[in-house]
């Protein structure tokens, strides 16, 4: 199980490190073996995408998310069960992987179906994708709220937090 976080919106709200720093602390439970952050401009919107890795598929740290590839950054939590066959398919379409994970297969998968086709997928999930190409960000959950994802939409101020627990809002 890992943990996932973040915000986008306005720089005048956004975290500062000590808030980032806690939310990090906090997600530590839910997945102790990595927590990183990464921070990026979309739509001259500034996003945080903070993630806590518990290590069960590929336990190396070129796994540690939020992964980020050319075409898209991910933070994911949950299983796809399906993943080594969503592979097998994305390596005939010829995408190069640097992973054994499942988080690599949900990002390629984005990338080249893109979140239309997210049906495909058999398992437990929730993430956040925010695909380069289409300067477009998604929050996703599997259809029986297994793996739930909160958010909080302050439409006033313009910014959006997100949380895979209500705590890290």
């Amino acid at each position: 199980m890992c943990g996932i976080s973040g915000y986008i919106g306005n720089k005048e709200f956004f975290p500062n490190k000590k808030k980032i720093d806690s939310c990090l602390n906090l997600m530590k439970k839910r997945g102790p073996d990595s927590q990183k952050k990464k921070i990026f401009l979309f739509k001259k919107l500034n996003s945080l995408f903070c993630a806590s890795r518990l290590s069960i598929i590929d336990t190396k740290d070129r796994s540690n998310q939020p992964l980020e590839d050319e075409k898209g950054i991910l933070c994911f939590n949950g299983e796809i069960y399906n993943y080594i066959e969503i592979k097998k398919d994305l390596l005939k379409q010829k995408v190069k992987f640097k992973t054994t994970s499942d988080t690599e297969v949900l990002l390629k998968y984005l990338n080249f179906y893109g979140i239309e086709k997210i049906g495909n997928l058999h398992g437990m999930r929730s993430f956040v994708y925010f695909s380069k190409v289409k300067n477009k960000i998604y929050i996703c959950r599997d259809r029986f709220g297994e793996k739930p994802i909160f958010f909080s939409l302050n439409k006033k101020k313009k910014f959006l937090l997100f949380g895979s627990n209500v705590n890290y809002i």
